[in-house]
């Protein structure tokens, strides 16, 4: 296996709040609502936005179904990568490769999959 083959990445980005956060600005006098801005917007130049009133609205169901995509292709990429390391090693059938798998992610899913493989060629002589 090469090691590109662990250069895993989510093409889902990771939502982030401030992208589900919108700003309604309101004409301070009649009360009509002018325009919706977007976060990174209004908080850009907030004094353009200081003669009117402003509501934030936080678009929490657009932002739970983006995060709810993100952790199933999360998920799947885990579990792709984790059965192409039992095919690689040979150890599909060892009842301790789940064990292995678990200690070698513990140890080293924070710097990424590269780094688990990296355990996992190491733990897995111990099964």
């Amino acid at each position: 296996m090469n090691s590109s083959d662990y250069n895993v990445s989510n093409s889902i980005p990771c939502p982030v709040k401030e992208d589900f956060i919108f700003y309604e600005i309101y004409n301070a006098v009649s009360g009509e609502m002018i325009e919706n801005v977007p976060y990174l917007e209004y908080h850009s130049d907030k004094s353009r936005y200081a003669k009117y009133k402003c509501k934030e609205v936080f678009d929490e169901e657009a932002f739970q179904n983006q995060w709810n995509k993100w952790v199933a292709n999360e998920d799947r990429l885990i579990h792709e990568f984790k059965e192409k390391l039992f095919e690689d090693h040979q150890v599909e059938n060892n009842p301790k490769r789940e064990k292995c798998f678990q200690l070698a992610w513990e140890y080293g899913s924070s710097s990424g999959f590269e780094r688990v493989k990296y355990y996992f060629d190491d733990l897995v002589e111990l099964i």
